[in-house]
């Protein structure tokens, strides 16, 4: 049952650090069309 968990547990640890990635991504575009607008 732990053996199970724990690449589960991972694999969501993972995902969410692609997902901090993606967002940091997103600011960095948007604050370009921010500038890019003003």
């Amino acid at each position: 049952m732990n053996s199970n968990n724990d690449p589960g547990r991972s694999f969501f640890r993972h995902e969410n650090i692609f997902w901090m990635v993606t967002i940091a991504v997103a600011i960095a575009i948007a604050q370009l069309i921010v500038r890019r607008v003003l």
